[in-house]
């Protein structure tokens, strides 16, 4: 039966006649009968269905007999209608088609009255532009050749405009006649403008200037513009270079000079398609800059600067020689103004690209618009321009690289002298927190960082950055290491001060260097906005560098600071305790009490002789390392008060007496050390809570499931301990007491 019933399917619909009749087996006969029979039962189920809707089939036949009349009406006025579309469809063809041809006899009309018209303005601008080249009349002549080239290309080659036109005296085809007329009006043009700039007639430059545009050779006119420009630049420049080098600016200031008039001519000379005489005056400024740099390194002696320094460099890292000659060292003060000069020349021609490639940026854009930018490149070689249409990688360029080379040279030569000698003339003048090699390092150190900024060179940022890092490390923090690694070795007040002044030299550094790194990135924000996001990580990651240093130095801070604290300071703090408690006991009556409240004499004794001693420390450390130490200070007091505190004996007289008391000194911390003293004072506080209990057992009041919540830093084994001090506190109470 398994197999029956899937060789079968389960829908009766699905039987097929030839697998039936090919059936020899009982069971599967049985089973294609079952089916049959269900299939049969469907049949008959539909069929009685739609027996039972009979009468509904015939109401709607009725009522289709009803809307036959008016569907016979409907089609009978259907076939009118589209007899009427059809006619009138015919009419409509035949008027569109007298239409037509009226509409192409109109243009036919036109397009001869046209021609005829051109025809005409042909033979005017060719007698015009013969008599306007006779006369000399350019501005006639050009307005003509203007007309010629607005005409219709296609007269020229149609045989009416020869035949028209043609004469005795013009007997030449129309085109050649006025290509051969406009060629010789434009050099006339060319001869006049040439004469105009030998004469320096600024009125007719700008009249045969003009006339170029209107010639259709606006190209031309553009170089013999860009060629009269240039020839003003070059005499300028020139001139200036002749001058005697009598400033110590003079190279950065012709430079400059030689720029702004560049500029200037772009802004106040600005014709059609200004690309091409920016990409001339490109040409130029980069000859002319590149003489104005060559002559800066040959008066000033880049070169041999360079070279005294790589020596001394490479002498210092070998064992002295005794027989071998003394290098030239380069003078750091000479350098200093050395630098100030190159760097500005770097920023003058970072300013000048800046401007340049700005203005052939929109000029490009508006080229680009027109599918006219290769037109105007100046080179067939175009892959040697940037998407602007200015070089990528001038001879200018690669001055300035250079000279940022030796930039980096020459700054961290100076920078690396200039540290050692003011660390080496470091002096303290009394009354000063500081000596003078902090103010002067950080003079330095921010002098050469503006220096560098100013370049506007991502890689001279960083190379810098890592030189002032390394001159830090080596040759600031590690002298500040060294001085204070070995604490104070004697009680000697002088050798005290130089101590502190150390201290207050590293603390100084410490704000200075943020101070330093906070200006860097103020000033390295102005450049970041035109630099591309991998350069703004670049100076970004290498600016954070300077955070090093600065965790450098205030980690030497730290320790020394301990070091002072337990060689000088806390040792005199249980001496200045044991000497206030001289005479003092907390064993108070009531007269005794009365007393205590007038005398103070604890709290006065103390207060009196830590301002003594406090007060050099106070003179001569800055305020953060004065805070510091009174911190040093705050909590070894009060753990020796606590210590000397358990000692006593108290009634509860004694207790009130011994609160006022911790109450007065934590005023007194507070007020000479700028502090929050409360937290180191928690455990004497607490000590006094317990030896102010009226009686044994209202410490559940504060200890326990009933108490306020508060977090106790005593032990219960010390409250057992503290409550024991009070004379009246009986000894079994205290046992008792389960916490």
């Amino acid at each position: 039966m398994t197999e029956t019933s899937t060789r079968f399917p389960e829908h009766p619909a699905k039987l097929d006649l030839l697998e039936l009749q090919s059936l020899t087996n009982l069971d599967d006969i049985q089973e294609a009968l079952r089916l049959l029979d269900s299939e049969e039962s469907l049949v008959d189920s539909e069929l009685d269905q739609i027996l039972a809707s009979k009468s509904e089939v015939y109401e709607a036949l009725e009522g289709l007999d009803v809307i036959r009349p008016k569907l016979v009406k409907l089609t009978k006025q259907t076939e009118d209608m589209v007899d009427n579309v059809i006619k009138t469809s015919y009419t409509a063809e035949n008027i569109s088609y007298k239409v037509r041809q009226l509409d192409f006899e109109q243009y036919a009309v036109k397009e001869a009255i046209k021609k005829i018209g051109d025809t005409q303005e042909l033979k005017e601008c060719i007698s015009g532009l013969h008599a306007a080249i006779e006369t000399k009349d350019y501005e006639s002549g050009a307005a003509l050749i203007r007309r010629y080239l607005s005409l219709d290309p296609l007269i020229f080659d149609e045989g009416f405009a020869y035949f028209a036109v043609s004469s005795e005296e013009y007997a030449e085809n129309p085109r050649e006649l006025l290509e051969n007329a406009r060629n010789k009006l434009v050099s006339m043009v060319v001869e006049e403008f040439e004469a105009a700039v030998r004469a320096d007639n600024q009125k007719d430059i700008g009249r045969y200037f003009k006339l170029f545009p209107v010639m259709g050779k606006e190209e031309q006119g553009l170089d013999e513009y860009s060629q009269y420009v240039c020839g003003i630049i070059s005499k300028q420049a020139q001139e200036n270079l002749a001058k005697p080098v009598t400033t110590a600016t003079f190279f950065p200031d012709i430079l400059m000079n030689l720029f702004e008039t560049i500029a200037i001519i772009i802004d106040q000379h600005t014709p059609v398609k200004v690309l091409r005489v920016i990409q001339r005056l490109e040409q130029e400024g980069i000859t002319r800059g590149r003489r104005i740099i060559d002559s800066f390194r040959e008066e000033r002696q880049i070169s041999r600067r360079i070279a005294e320094i790589n020596s001394y460099i490479s002498a210092s890292k070998k064992p002295p020689n005794p027989n071998k000659a003394t290098d030239v060292i380069p003078e750091p003060k000479t350098l200093d103004v050395l630098l100030n000069e190159l760097v500005m020349i770097c920023q003058r021609v970072h300013l000048y690209h800046r401007f340049m490639h700005s203005r052939a940026q929109s000029e490009i854009s508006i080229l680009r618009a027109k599918h006219q930018a290769e037109e105007i490149l100046i080179s067939e070689n175009i892959e040697a321009y940037d998407e602007d249409g200015l070089l990528l990688n001038s001879e200018l360029n690669k001055l300035v690289q250079e000279l940022t080379d030796d930039c980096i040279t020459m700054e961290s030569f100076y920078l690396r002298r200039s540290v050692e000698r003011a660390i080496k003339m470091d002096e303290y003048e009394n009354g000063n927190l500081t000596s003078s090699s902090v103010d002067d390092v950080f003079y330095l150190l921010k002098k050469c960082c503006n220096r560098t900024i100013s370049i506007y060179n991502v890689e001279c940022l960083k190379a810098m950055i890592g030189v002032i890092n390394d001159v830090l490390e080596n040759n600031y923090i590690g002298v500040f290491q060294k001085r204070l690694s070995g604490g104070i070795s004697t009680e000697a007040r002088d050798e005290n001060i130089i101590y502190m002044v150390l201290l207050n030299d590293v603390d100084v550094s410490c704000d200075y260097l943020q101070k330093l790194l906070e200006e860097v990135q103020n000033e390295a924000l102005k450049i970041m906005s035109a630099l591309k996001d991998g350069e703004k990580i670049t100076v970004q990651t290498c600016l954070a560098s300077l955070n090093d240093p600065g965790a450098q130095l205030k980690q030497i801070l730290q320790t020394s600071l301990t070091q002072l604290a337990n060689q000088r300071a806390k040792p005199r703090v249980r001496p200045i305790l044991q000497e206030s408690y001289k005479d003092v006991k907390y064993l108070l009556g009531e007269e005794e009490y009365v007393a205590s409240e007038s005398d103070q004499t604890f709290t006065k004794r103390f207060t009196g002789n830590f301002d003594r001693f406090i007060g050099m420390f106070k003179q001569y450390l800055t305020e953060n390392n004065y805070r510091q130490l009174m911190a040093h200070l705050v909590e070894a007091f009060a753990s020796d008060w606590e210590r000397m505190i358990v000692q006593f004996k108290f009634t509860q007289l004694g207790a009130l007496r011994l609160d006022k008391d911790i109450r007065t000194l934590t005023t007194y911390f507070s007020t000479i050390s700028g502090l929050t003293v409360r937290d180191k004072f928690t455990r004497i506080n607490q000590i006094a809570v317990l030896l102010n209990l009226d009686q044994v057992y209202d410490i559940y009041d504060y200890w326990g499931d009933r108490a306020c919540p508060a977090t106790w830093r005593l032990t219960q084994s010390e409250v057992r301990k503290i409550l024991g001090l009070r004379t009246d506190f009986r000894h079994d109470d205290i046992a008792k007491l389960k916490f």
